[in-house]
């Protein structure tokens, strides 16, 4: 909104998180002209507040902060945002080789075109990569979206996504996301998944003379032999 009271919260939100006990700022705390930076970098953004947070306490709090504040540019709201988001990428992935980036870059596409939420373990499986590996990579990005284990894998605001899928934007082919291209990857591992884990009578069922109603326990044969990633596949593909 950019309006007073909007920045009035976003120094609050700044103080509270950054400044208490319970921050990566731990009982330290920060000067008020550097919040008051940080307010006016945010351009009335509660998004870029967030992830600014997020990005810092994932990390070296004090070296993070004064990455954003050195990196960020004056102009509009939009491109401050844009600007984070490329400091988040960049700073997470710095180390990564060329083969790794891709990786790092198959696993943005799939979880940005997904016709539903995965998570990690099933992205795993559908990408065809090691658990550690899809681990790893979430972890970096962290700031970016919601990655807890065993839960699904989301995206925190859908400005990241508009921005890996425009070049302009992102400026950088390593992280631009060219949605047709990674459909057709999805749906090619979609394949695999379909080609090696489907097969005749999948459930067991001992004859078929029983409606699958008439089978006490279908549903326990269903979910045991059928899992979510399968049932992605044959609906997505």
């Amino acid at each position: 909104m950019g309006d007073e009271s909007t920045s009035i919260d976003i120094e609050l939100f700044f103080q509270q998180r950054l400044s208490s006990d319970v921050s990566a700022f731990r009982g330290r705390g920060l000067r008020a002209d550097i919040i008051q930076q940080l307010v006016t970098l945010s351009g009335g953004l509660f998004i870029w507040a967030s992830t600014t947070i997020r990005f810092v306490e994932c990390g070296f709090p004090a070296e993070r902060l004064k990455t954003i504040i050195n990196a960020s540019r004056p102009g509009l709201s939009h491109a401050r945002l844009d600007d984070l988001y490329r400091i988040a990428l960049t700073h997470s992935f710095n180390t990564y080789s060329e083969n790794e980036l891709e990786t790092v870059n198959s696993i943005l596409g799939a979880i940005t075109v997904a016709r539903e939420p995965l998570t990690s373990e099933q992205l795993s499986r559908l990408l065809n990569l090691t658990v550690i590996i899809v681990h790893n990579v979430l972890l970096q990005l962290q700031p970016l979206l919601s990655s807890h284990q065993g839960r699904l894998v989301r995206f925190l605001h859908a400005s990241f996504p508009d921005f890996l899928r425009d070049l302009k934007r992102c400026r950088d082919p390593k992280w631009h996301i060219i949605t047709s291209t990674h459909h057709l990857d999805l749906a090619s591992h979609c394949l695999r998944v379909m080609e090696q884990d489907l097969k005749f009578n999948i459930c067991g069922i001992e004859t078929s003379y029983y409606r699958n109603k008439d089978i006490k326990d279908i549903q326990e044969r269903i979910d045991r032999t059928i899992t979510p990633v399968l049932m992605y596949a044959c609906q997505f593909h």
